[in-house]
């Protein structure tokens, strides 16, 4: 059975790209339109049948595409696309939702088609829950921790990395300080600046600005050597590897 696909993009370079990638991959995959603007997106979902897959940049000429998916009953899987956003790319993430990142690699795109096979059947996911992430514009400043009998306060620009070990999560200072906090790894994503701070794998947020120096490692992998120095192997995830490189060129 064909899947049936809706592209919503307004460049139309990255939309003739994705249409191309997407024949590359299954012949049988079937575009039914492309559209680029929210007005004419909500019109197009109000009208015809659903599709069974909807590609949608984030930002449109006319406002973001969030708003199609508060105006309209979509029941239809959505794989978003975006340029480059590192707090945009954590609310999908944490949110479990599908992102392409542009330009759009074909390996990528083969793995988000090949996760919808696998499902069998559409999945929207919660949008109140992602928009709610990315409406967050305010970061943590400061964090409040015991130090013996005191409680001092540590600023986040002195704050090299925060780690977990053993269902705990600490902080680091640059001074050499370590914390014990309250907040999981998980919540730091969302609560930190995303310029200065990055999640390397599941058991280290580093601080740009604590990177001493970084080596190629196996696997398209990156090793990063922190100052403060760590007992253990930073090592930049597989799937993060790419984001970081990203991330260290904003």
């Amino acid at each position: 059975m064909a899947i049936k696909v809706l592209i919503v993009e307004d460049e139309f370079n990255a939309a003739n790209r994705l249409q191309s990638l997407l024949k590359e991959i299954d012949t049988t995959i079937l575009v039914l339109d492309h559209l680029t603007s929210c007005k004419a997106a909500i019109e197009w979902l109000n009208t015809h049948p659903q599709p069974d897959i909807i590609f949608l940049d984030i930002q449109l000429s006319d406002g973001q595409s969030f708003e199609i998916l508060k105006s309209t009953n979509t029941n239809a899987s959505l794989i978003f696309t975006t340029a480059f956003n590192n707090y945009a790319i954590r609310a999908f993430e944490l949110n479990s939702v599908d992102y392409l990142l542009k330009p759009i690699e074909k390996d990528r795109l083969i793995k988000a088609i090949d996760k919808f096979k696998k499902q069998h059947t559409r999945h929207s996911p919660d949008i109140s829950a992602i928009i709610e992430s990315l409406e967050q514009k305010e970061y943590r400043s400061r964090f409040m921790v015991s130090s013996g009998e005191k409680i001092v306060l540590v600023d986040c620009n002195k704050i090299a990395y925060f780690f977990g070990q053993d269902k705990y999560t600490y902080l680091h200072s640059f001074d050499n300080h370590r914390h014990l906090i309250d907040e999981s790894l998980k919540d730091l994503e969302l609560l930190l600046d995303p310029t200065d701070f990055f999640r390397v794998n599941r058991q280290f947020i580093i601080h740009v600005k604590a990177i001493s120096e970084m080596y190629s490692y196996s696997k398209s992998r990156i090793r990063v050597i922190l100052n403060p120095p760590t007992k253990e192997q930073v090592i930049v995830s597989v799937d993060k590897s790419p984001l970081f490189k990203k991330w260290l060129q904003r």
